[in-house]
């Protein structure tokens, strides 16, 4: 939630509310990860 106003207007009593607004955001966010597998040969060793 966020309050924007004019600077000093937006504090007097009872009309204070003329010079500001509230704005409430959601915000839904997701993260993907995606893996590629790899078949790792090993080398024999004399």
């Amino acid at each position: 939630e966020s309050v924007t106003g004019i600077t000093f207007l937006s504090d007097i009593p009872l009309i204070g509310w003329l010079f500001k607004s509230k704005s409430k955001e959601k915000r839904n966010e997701e993260l993907m990860i995606f893996l590629t597998p790899r078949i790792i040969k090993e080398t024999a060793k004399n």
